[in-house]
């Protein structure tokens, strides 16, 4: 299977947009860098976590399990995605 064939299967997770939590009770991933994409990692699998309002990439080919129970921020809209997948 060629490069493009391998680009077009990337699994796309929307996650859900939660109120944003009380200071103290979660850990937010508040990410100021370049970009909108918070985590990214070349040996995971093909899957993408995409803010559940604007749709901007914040992980990228990372297991899920990596990232569960924190409360990643987007950069691009401000909205509070919450990092529980089943």
């Amino acid at each position: 299977m060629g490069k493009q064939a391998q680009k077009r299967r990337v699994r796309q997770i929307r996650l859900m947009v939660i109120p944003q939590p009380e200071a103290g009770t979660r850990s937010v991933i508040d990410y100021q860098g370049e970009g909108t994409i918070i985590f990214r990692s070349t040996a995971g699998p093909a899957t993408e976590l995409v803010c559940g309002k604007c749709s901007a990439p914040l992980v990228v080919g990372m297991k899920v399990d990596q990232i569960r129970n924190l409360v990643l921020r987007c950069k691009r809209c401000g909205s509070f995605n919450e990092a529980l997948v089943n």
